[in-house]
């Protein structure tokens, strides 16, 4: 373990096991909105209108027909339990993933509007799905929650959505052209730990959740 120090001069012994990652969660909200006289009708077959995701740790990974899944099931938008969505897994031999500060994970996920027939709006926010605010550990006095201090970049085909932003001050990220029938989103993303993050947060841990929201266009 090292120390530093912060801007007031005091010492802040650094983490030398790292913090928990446990999972992405990713999940949809796929809304039909009825245009009047340009009505589709939705049989279920042929006419539908859905969001599914997919995602993977893979480096240059690409998502086959078996990989795309849905993010819901008519839970509405109010989290559940890790059940109710797609999950990409940080965990190895079943524990949570120890992320250093300094320390990123880079991962893919997609977003795909699963209709033959009409196109969709896409909005995304990244949210805690289990937010403990400044909850304490009761022995150590040490934060419980990860997600405020993680710092996020995410990727579209290139372009910049988010560079090393806080979780603070992440906003909701709204695409201003529509995802044409069966086409899908690849998004590029990493999760950094900053190097300030202390001993403070030696037993916090967080899951994180990609939430994807659309209308038919």
């Amino acid at each position: 373990m090292s120390a530093t120090k912060d801007k007031t001069g005091n010492r802040r012994f650094l983490l030398a096991s790292g913090v928990l990652l446990g999972c992405v969660l990713l999940t949809t909200a796929a809304a039909f909105t009825d245009y009047g006289d340009s009505v589709v009708e939705f049989d279920g077959a042929n006419n539908r209108y859905d969001l599914q995701v997919a995602g993977s740790l893979l480096n240059g990974w690409e998502p086959v027909e078996a990989d795309w899944a849905q993010g819901r099931s008519d839970l509405g938008l109010e989290y559940q339990s890790l059940e109710d969505g797609y999950q990409i897994d940080f965990a190895k031999e079943g524990k949570s993933r120890a992320v250093g500060p300094g320390m990123k994970i880079d991962f893919r996920i997609a977003v795909k509007n699963n209709s033959p027939r009409v196109g969709s709006s896409l909005v995304m926010e990244i949210l805690d799905p289990d937010p403990l605010g400044e909850t304490k550990d009761a022995s150590s006095g040490s934060f419980l929650e990860l997600f405020d201090q993680l710092e996020f970049t995410v990727k579209d085909s290139g372009t910049v959505l988010y560079n090393n932003v806080p979780a603070s001050d992440l906003t909701t990220m709204v695409w201003d052209t529509q995802i044409s029938p069966g086409d899908y989103k690849m998004l590029d993303v990493t999760i950094s730990v900053p190097d300030d993050v202390d001993n403070r947060w030696i037993v916090a841990k967080t899951n994180v959740e990609f939430r994807f929201q659309g209308e038919n266009t």
